[in-house]
């Protein structure tokens, strides 16, 4: 790129097209993010589809100078603008107008510090959880094991882009649990999916977290739910193997007690804790 490419704005000019000398393809011409006046082709010697590439482009740039720019807005302009095109001029416009917007949006996300990646569920919730290296080892298998019920729920429907996940999906994996684990439980799954929904949002991955407002089951006892029903344990999603019964820290992503439990080995279910001797520990 040449000091001709870029150039700091000084007046509010829209975006326009251009002819480049000797260059068969419209280019356009707007201000990035950072304020900067840049060119960039648009893949196309038709006029009326460089314009509305262009005007994506400016779009584009406008949503993420206000930071508001995120992988699933910028791949729904991309959708539709593409779309447009496609109904008017034909596939093979569409798929031109396409790469240009999405290298463009691509671009925009990471200028702001974003991470531009067409996830899936399961691929989303998967490296999330490969990623948690500030958690203990005993943690993470808790959380890997609420992350694989909740892919399991789904279904084929994990393997849809992660833009896709709704609100009334992970209630039905809450009342899903309902039926099965105590209230605890119930909300502690729910915590951990929050925790990971809150990374894809603060990553620019998803708009909006989806199970932002699912509400908290309610508790009728106090506590960590110590008891003597193994579901209403603080580890009831662990794996079978035998570890410490004492949670040692609070981990920062969910807020959830970090340790690790007694549990079965047969059932894979928590065990009770177990009654002191009266002659000795």
């Amino acid at each position: 790129m040449t000091p001709a490419d870029v150039t700091r704005y000084r007046y509010p000019i829209m975006a326009s097209i251009h002819r480049e000398n000797n260059k068969p393809n419209w280019f356009c011409h707007y201000y990035d993010p950072e304020g900067y006046r840049r060119k960039r082709s648009t893949g196309t010697k038709n006029a009326k589809i460089a314009r509305t590439i262009c005007q994506a482009v400016e779009r584009a740039a406008d949503l993420t100078r206000a930071g508001k720019l995120t992988t699933e807005k910028g791949l729904k302009l991309v959708r539709e603008v593409s779309g447009t095109i496609g109904e008017a001029h034909g596939k093979l416009a569409a798929a031109g107008a396409e790469s240009v917007l999405t290298s463009a949006v691509e671009e925009f996300i990471r200028t702001a510090g974003g991470e531009f990646n067409s996830y899936t569920i399961r691929s989303w919730f998967t490296n999330w959880i490969d990623g948690r290296t500030d958690a203990s080892t005993a943690t993470v298998v808790e959380y890997r094991r609420i992350i694989e019920l909740f892919l399991t729920h789904l279904g084929t429907r994990s393997d849809r882009v992660l833009t896709t996940l709704e609100n009334r999906q992970i209630e039905e994996f809450k009342g899903y649990l309902k039926k099965r684990v105590a209230p605890s439980t119930v909300n502690k799954g729910v915590k951990v999916l929050k925790a990971a929904l809150n990374d894809a949002v603060k990553k620019r991955v998803l708009e909006f977290n989806p199970a932002q407002h699912v509400e908290s089951v309610q508790i009728e006892s106090a506590g960590l739910g110590l008891t003597n029903d193994p579901f209403n344990h603080p580890a009831a999603f662990l794996t079978p193997h035998v570890i410490p019964n004492v949670p040692k820290q609070i981990d920062s992503a969910t807020g959830l007690p970090a340790g690790n439990m007694l549990v079965d080995p047969s059932t894979g279910l928590p065990l009770p804790p177990k009654p002191k001797s009266m002659n000795g520990p």
